[in-house]
């Protein structure tokens, strides 16, 4: 541990202090910080109440972010722990939120412990019941997966839906889920980068460029050039490099394609961007009729590949990724690839 960051311990150590005496109205003196590390600059610390007239011993866990950030992140924080604390105890997600200084960027939690290491992990799709099982028999303690298990806040951990039945089996199970979702589409090399390559398309530019200077190559879809063809040719070669044997597409069969944008994931609603970016066509999923219908009115063709074609090679990808970044940095983390998840959808065809 450097000087720099033993000072930048005590400080924090020190903030925490503050804040838990003058919410105790007595003196709270805390002792042998533990450094957890922290994402980011982002500083995390275990510490031992050593001085606390009102209540036993124990130890907290402190997390700092830098000062000179945007306070938005820190509200941010406050506002999660805080939702969590309101939940029955059974029910929380994560630790208790107990104080907290905006001006020093501190947030004082209640400890949930040393916890098990991550040894294993098992990357996948989507968090599902088979996700979950094929984890436990790997003996991993932690599921990475493109799509998140929930979009809307749980209530309570049950099995009255899909959803709260895989959050309460993960907490039982003790297989903790990281879902990485846009990141992972939009990241230089990430899966519309992905797809792009394996319809040849060339010269890709991120179709919504990111807006972090410092990431030229990253952000939601990509355009670039084929070789000239029209739309009947090119759903022919996008089936074939897909492996799929249906596709919808709006457009004439006729149509001249030279700039292709490809989108994964729903990226109907982008038809416009592509246009205003010379894309002939558009490479997406789960197109609605309104966005089809939109699109024929503009000019601007739409070939729908279905969400769970534009990311294949997805969790193959991912887990060679995650194996190159643990060598890197010498973890010994055991990576394994869910076999479980497949397209839900099945196509009936007369005369099967």
């Amino acid at each position: 541990m450097t000087v720099l960051t033993e000072g930048r311990i005590v400080s924090v150590v020190r903030a925490a202090e503050a804040v838990l005496s003058q919410r105790a109205g007595s003196s709270v003196v805390l002792d042998d910080p533990e450094d957890l590390g922290g994402r980011g600059r982002t500083t995390v610390v275990r510490v031992r109440v050593a001085q606390n007239p009102f209540s036993q011993a124990r130890t907290l866990v402190i997390k700092a972010l830098p000062v000179d950030e945007e306070p938005h992140a820190f509200h941010r924080e406050i506002a999660a722990y805080k939702y969590a604390t309101t939940l029955p105890t059974q029910s929380r997600p994560g630790p208790q939120i107990i104080a907290s200084d905006a001006d020093a960027r501190v947030l004082v939690l209640s400890d949930l412990g040393h916890g098990r290491s991550m040894s294993e992990l098992l990357t996948g799709r989507d968090v599902t019941e088979a996700a979950l099982w094929e984890a436990v028999e790997h003996d991993c303690n932690a599921l990475v997966t493109h799509h998140p298990l929930f979009f809307k806040p749980l209530r309570r951990l049950d099995d009255r839906t899909p959803v709260s039945r895989c959050a309460r089996l993960a907490a039982q199970m003790g297989v903790n889920v990281l879902s990485f979702h846009t990141n992972l589409d939009a990241t230089e090399r990430g899966l519309n980068d992905q797809l792009a390559h394996k319809l040849g398309v060339k010269g890709l530019k991120p179709l919504l460029p990111s807006r972090d200077p410092r990431r030229p190559r990253a952000g939601l879809g990509r355009i670039g050039q084929v070789a000239p063809t029209k739309l009947e040719k090119f759903l022919g070669q996008v089936a074939k490099s897909l492996g799929l044997r249906d596709l919808r597409y709006v457009g004439a069969e006729r149509r001249a394609i030279r700039r292709v944008a490809v989108m994964t994931g729903s990226g109907g609603g982008y038809f416009s961007e592509a246009k205003a970016a010379g894309a002939d066509v558009l490479v997406t999923g789960d197109v609605k009729y309104h966005q089809a219908l939109d699109a024929l009115a503009e000019g601007i063709a739409l070939v729908d590949i279905g969400h769970f074609a534009g990311e294949i090679g997805m969790v193959p990808w991912l887990t060679q990724e995650l194996r190159r970044w643990t060598r890197a940095r010498s973890n010994r983390v055991k990576i394994f690839a869910a076999t479980s998840g497949a397209d839900p959808f099945r196509f009936w065809r007369p005369g099967r």
